[in-house]
Protein backbone atom coordinates (compact mmCIF):
# COMPACT_ATOMS: atom_id res chain seq x y z
CA UNK A 1 0.00 0.00 0.00
CA UNK A 2 2.75 2.57 0.78
CA UNK A 3 4.41 1.85 -2.83
CA UNK A 4 1.08 2.52 -4.21
CA UNK A 5 0.70 5.92 -2.27
CA UNK A 6 4.34 6.76 -3.15
CA UNK A 7 4.15 6.12 -6.82
CA UNK A 8 0.51 7.91 -7.25
CA UNK A 9 2.08 11.55 -7.74
CA UNK A 10 4.50 10.16 -10.54
CA UNK A 11 1.72 8.12 -12.24
CA UNK A 12 -0.29 10.95 -11.94
CA UNK A 13 2.18 13.49 -13.36
CA UNK A 14 2.51 11.41 -16.19
CA UNK A 15 -0.59 10.84 -17.01
CA UNK A 16 -2.05 14.39 -17.07
CA UNK A 17 1.55 15.26 -19.22
CA UNK A 18 1.06 12.32 -21.87
CA UNK A 19 -2.78 11.87 -22.74
CA UNK A 20 -4.04 13.35 -25.74
CA UNK A 21 -4.58 16.80 -24.31
CA UNK A 22 -2.11 16.99 -21.96
CA UNK A 23 -1.90 19.70 -18.93
CA UNK A 24 0.92 22.17 -19.13
CA UNK A 25 3.48 21.75 -16.58
CA UNK A 26 2.47 25.24 -14.71
CA UNK A 27 -0.26 23.66 -13.88
CA UNK A 28 0.19 19.34 -13.52
CA UNK A 29 3.63 20.04 -11.29
CA UNK A 30 1.78 22.27 -8.77
CA UNK A 31 -1.41 19.87 -8.64
CA UNK A 32 1.33 16.71 -7.70
CA UNK A 33 3.45 18.70 -5.73
CA UNK A 34 -0.17 19.32 -3.05
CA UNK A 35 -1.10 15.61 -4.08
CA UNK A 36 1.93 14.60 -2.55
CA UNK A 37 1.48 17.55 0.54
CA UNK A 38 -1.70 15.38 0.94
CA UNK A 39 -0.62 11.85 1.19
CA UNK A 40 1.78 13.10 3.70
CA UNK A 41 -0.55 14.97 5.83
CA UNK A 42 -2.97 12.06 5.66
CA UNK A 43 -1.18 8.78 5.07
CA UNK A 44 1.86 9.17 6.99
CA UNK A 45 0.03 11.05 9.92
CA UNK A 46 2.89 13.74 10.26
CA UNK A 47 2.59 17.14 12.07
CA UNK A 48 1.30 19.95 9.85
CA UNK A 49 3.68 21.97 11.58
CA UNK A 50 6.70 19.91 10.71
CA UNK A 51 5.55 19.08 6.28
CA UNK A 52 4.76 23.09 6.39
CA UNK A 53 8.61 23.65 7.43
CA UNK A 54 9.66 20.83 5.41
CA UNK A 55 8.14 22.19 2.36
CA UNK A 56 9.29 25.91 3.14
CA UNK A 57 12.96 24.19 3.57
CA UNK A 58 12.67 22.82 0.15
CA UNK A 59 11.72 26.20 -1.24
CA UNK A 60 14.33 27.81 -0.05
CA UNK A 61 16.90 25.23 -1.06
CA UNK A 62 15.64 25.18 -4.38
CA UNK A 63 15.57 29.00 -4.47
CA UNK A 64 19.48 29.10 -4.27
CA UNK A 65 20.23 27.85 -8.05
CA UNK A 66 17.34 29.03 -9.54
CA UNK A 67 18.78 32.32 -8.10
CA UNK A 68 21.98 31.75 -9.64
CA UNK A 69 21.01 30.57 -12.85
CA UNK A 70 18.69 33.73 -13.17
CA UNK A 71 21.33 35.71 -12.07
CA UNK A 72 23.67 34.53 -14.81
CA UNK A 73 20.97 34.86 -17.40
CA UNK A 74 20.39 38.60 -16.42
CA UNK A 75 24.30 39.37 -16.32
CA UNK A 76 24.09 37.73 -20.38
CA UNK A 77 21.01 39.98 -21.66
CA UNK A 78 23.17 43.04 -20.42
CA UNK A 79 26.19 42.28 -21.69
CA UNK A 80 24.56 41.47 -25.19
CA UNK A 81 22.37 44.68 -25.13
CA UNK A 82 24.93 46.89 -24.02
CA UNK A 83 27.47 45.69 -26.27
CA UNK A 84 30.35 44.69 -23.96
CA UNK A 85 29.76 40.90 -25.06
CA UNK A 86 31.53 42.23 -28.25
CA UNK A 87 34.05 44.08 -26.41
CA UNK A 88 35.07 40.82 -24.29
CA UNK A 89 34.82 38.80 -27.31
Amino acid sequence: MDFLLAILPIGFLIYVMTKRKSWPSDISLPLAAILVYLVVLVHARLDPNLVNATVLNGTLSALTPVSIIWGAILLSLTMRRSGAEGIIG
